[in-house]
């Protein structure tokens, strides 16, 4: 929802500045170059869409947030942030 809501509030040159620096401190480039993947395995996973739906109970701004919808904004806030250059080695 904040995504949706307030992403032409973001300056996505620092985000991103931020996030690469982040991504070369935790040698974690590996992973961000097959993030794609992973948010596929995880929004079809079992657990995964359990542990939202005890979220949902827990925190009522995410009832009836559908769990596809977030991974959906976790892909494209990760596309914006990996862009057309590489992420870090």
């Amino acid at each position: 929802i904040l995504y949706k809501l307030k992403s032409e509030h973001i300056d996505w040159e620092i985000l991103q500045a931020a996030f690469r620096s982040t991504v070369e401190k935790r040698g974690s480039a590996k992973v961000v170059k097959h993030y794609a993947e992973i948010m596929s395995i995880v929004e079809k996973s079992d657990i995964m869409n359990r542990q939202w739906m005890d979220y949902q109970k827990d925190f009522d701004y995410a009832s009836g947030i559908k769990f596809a919808d977030t991974c959906n904004a976790v892909l494209a806030l990760m596309e914006k942030l990996t862009g057309d250059s590489e992420v870090p080695s």
